[in-house]
């Protein structure tokens, strides 16, 4: 019987373990598998393969190729006769004899083939027809796409690839850290389920952390230990704090926001370790991880063990820290970590302040501004804490009130220094006035309530999102407000005045983005496609979350029975692992087409002249030099720095689909070169030729990162005039890039 009740009280934590468990091994085998496919650039059909027609292309057969297939035509008709299909390497030559009468039109027909056989390298692909007949035969489709070889059709080369596609799995180091991770994770949810179980709160705490940030690095290596700086972590922070004088740095803008939480980081790390600028980087981005961590895991303290049993203490921590409530990108990278400083302001709010030591206290005090001087969002915190501190003048503690006027304040100092910095402010869309007032209301309503659904249904389509869902999810929502309020009149708690708060958090945010022209088209209660999956809708996400935890409290708190609350507390955690479990987003920014490449460009920083690209794609920084783009309109490269001049060159992309050549309008000093591979996961690197006016080659560079790299680079420190650049393979082939060039030149 003893052992029955074990298995019992521990079932909830296996079920947890076993997730978290499914959930990594599941990231590490997305990560493994690749699939290539021939890209649609001007697709036509070849003739009909008919009797005799005899069709090759030389493929390369990658390591644990899985699976291999061809795109055939039908012409929608029925066909008859049989077509060979062989793969040739060496002496190896395996064949499949394909019915054309069991082809379906433009789809991919995977040769049932023993890919084992094959080694990695050069194999050759042999179409041959049997016994077709004009009419009643099948085709393939051809690309200007050749980077995956070009097919030749009756001894005439078409110079044109076939439309094929393949799957197969690679593990690299990456993949090899992941796996290692896991097996840690394994061991650890062990020593878990034993604190859990001892309810020892504080050792949990420091191990949870330990756990959320393996949990990370397996779902999202390139935001821990294989660190890609995104974004304005280089191009603002990182280059503010370097060429910046101390205390210009740390009270500098990030559009028009004082970010000093991030400032301070950014300078502990560059000032007080003095290291590389890729390591520095690195460590900034980890050093913002852990803190966030550090944050989240708070929860599992006992001092909010009156919120819930230390398993439903410990589940929210996790989904907090580890399962993402947004794409990674958009929550864990390092200019966004500070949104979770609001789950910070939140735990401090929910703390008995009388229980605290003075040190405490005022050590939580002290924290408070540096929290809140973040990110805009916290600005919402002034008219809330000032109607709080009215309204409940009489019923609140001296600590309390502290706490109010020193959150307030510090909103106040963000609104006062946003004014002065208005004109770094910036909103994603133009029309914003076009709205009335009528139509911001309703945008406000819409966005909160399409956030709500995220929550229970973040797969939402246009097919489902319908007025009727809407509705309901509003109707949820009306109920929600007066559930919160009934609380407040019945037991006039602590809590139930932060689940008002948590209301107005939610409408201030909401407003916010309205106003700010994040969210401003116009919305259709009927069809609309749902919320930005964004760190705009943070604020109301997390408030959200926050606000039916404490329905649950208050809901549970008079139930006298302990073992009964527990679990009841047991339960509503698994409920919520469960909707994070499922719905664990595993798109994220470690996807090997957005590497920057930190660790090979870093090196550039410290020369006299640099031009550094970043992810996302044509984010970059730059010192004493010109400039220059050619590309489509819709990749414009972006950087913050508006005294820099970029010049542009754009194409038509209904035209211009691949380039194998660049002219320059007049000979040009190249010093860096930045280009786009038609697609991630590639056999080979590239080089480039660069010509003078005459036509004779001055300088020939290899690509600076990994072969399967889509963003690549070069580095040209030879000084000599270039009127031209074509792209080829290693071994001289000619090779096809996207029109989306950035370069640098020497400065007139």
């Amino acid at each position: 019987m003893s052992i029955v009740k074990t298995y019992k009280r521990k079932l909830p934590f296996l079920f947890l373990a076993i997730g978290i468990l499914i959930s990594c091994i599941s990231y590490i085998v997305s990560n493994m598998e690749i699939k290539i496919f021939t890209n649609d650039i001007n697709v036509e059909a070849e003739n009909e393969i008919l009797k005799g027609t005899r069709i090759y292309q030389d493929i390369y057969i990658p390591k644990n190729l899985k699976k291999y297939g061809i795109i055939f035509a039908t012409y929608a008709r029925k066909n008859t006769g049989k077509i060979r299909v062989k793969i040739v390497q060496g002496s190896i030559e395996k064949e499949e004899l394909i019915d054309m009468s069991k082809l379906k039109d433009n789809d991919v027909r995977y040769l049932n083939l023993n890919y084992k056989a094959f080694k990695k390298g050069i194999a050759r692909l042999i179409i041959e027809g049997v016994d077709g007949t004009s009419g009643n035969a099948v085709t393939v489709y051809k690309s200007e796409d050749i980077s995956l070889g070009k097919m030749v059709v009756n001894n005439q080369n078409t110079g044109k690839g076939i439309l094929q596609k393949m799957e197969y799995r690679e593990a690299n180091s990456m993949t090899k850290v992941q796996i290692v991770l896991t097996i840690f994770v394994f061991f650890l949810l062990i020593y878990i389920d034993k604190l859990i179980e001892e309810k020892k709160d504080k050792k949990l705490y420091f191990v949870t952390v330990i756990l959320m940030y393996l949990l990370l690095t397996i779902k999202a290596p390139t935001i821990t230990v294989f660190t890609e700086p995104f974004a304005e972590i280089v191009t603002n922070y990182f280059v503010n704090a370097t060429t910046m004088k101390t205390i210009n740095a740390l009270f500098s803008t990030d559009a028009g926001y004082l970010s000093l939480y991030s400032r301070l980081i950014t300078l502990i790390v560059i000032k007080g370790f003095r290291m590389s600028p890729q390591i520095s980087v690195i460590l900034m981005q980890n050093f913002a991880i852990l803190l966030m961590l550090f944050i989240n895991s708070l929860f599992i303290l006992n001092n909010y063990k009156k919120y819930g049993n230390i398993f439903f203490r410990f589940t929210v921590s996790l989904i907090l820290g580890s399962f993402s409530i947004f794409p990674f990108f958009e929550t864990h990278v390092f200019v966004d970590l500070p949104y979770f400083n609001l789950v910070a302001i939140i735990l401090i709010s929910l703390l008995d302040f009388e229980s605290l030591s003075k040190k405490k206290f005022i050590l939580l005090m002290i924290s408070v501004p540096i929290l809140c001087f973040s990110k805009s969002y916290f600005l919402v915190f002034f008219p809330i804490s000032i109607l709080i501190f009215i309204v409940f003048w009489k019923k609140i503690s001296k600590r309390q009130k502290i706490y109010l006027f020193v959150l307030a304040l510090s909103a106040l100092i963000q609104i006062i220094y946003m004014h002065f910095y208005k004109a770094y402010w910036g909103g994603l869309s133009p029309d914003t006035n076009s709205i009335s007032f009528i139509g911001k209301v309703n945008n406000v309503f819409y966005s909160i309530v399409q956030n709500l659904i995220y929550l229970f249904y973040p797969n939402i389509t246009p097919s489902t999102n319908t007025l009727s869902i809407n509705l309901m999810f509003l109707i949820i929502s009306i109920l929600g407000v007066i559930v919160a309020i009934y609380y407040l009149y019945k037991y006039k708690n602590k809590e139930s005045v932060i689940l008002i708060i948590f209301i107005m958090i939610i409408l201030s945010s909401a407003l916010l983005n309205t106003v700010s022209k994040i969210w401003s088209n116009k919305v259709n209660w009927e069809n609309m496609i749902g919320i930005n999956e964004d760190r705009h809708s943070f604020f109301i996400l997390i408030s959200m979350l926050f606000f039916g935890i404490l329905l649950i409290y208050n809901y549970l708190k008079k139930e006298e029975n302990e073992i009964r609350r527990n679990r009841k507390y047991t339960l509503a955690g698994l409920l919520l692992f469960t909707r994070f479990l499922i719905f664990d987003n595993p798109l994220l920014p470690n996807l090997k087409e957005s590497y920057s490449d930190w660790n090979i460009y870093s090196k550039f920083y410290n020369e006299k002249e640099y031009l550094i690209p970043l992810e996302p794609s044509l984010w970059y920084t730059s010192k004493n030099i010109d400039i220059h783009y050619i590309g489509y309109e819709r990749s414009y490269p972006y950087r913050t720095d508006e005294k820099i001049v970029v010049k542009k060159i754009y194409l038509n992309p209904y035209v211009v689909k691949q380039i194998h050549e660049i002219n320059f309008e007049s000979p040009i000093y190249l010093t860096h070169l930045y280009l786009t591979r038609l697609r991630a996961d590639n056999f080979n690197k590239l080089k480039i030729r660069g010509y003078d006016s005459n036509g004779n080659v001055v300088v020939e560079l290899n690509q600076l990162n990994d072969k399967s790299r889509k963003n690549i680079g070069f580095r040209n420190y030879k000084k000599v005039k270039i009127s031209k650049v074509e792209v080829f393979t290693e071994d001289s082939q000619e090779a096809y890039v996207f029109p989306e060039i950035l370069y640098g030149t020497t400065l007139k």
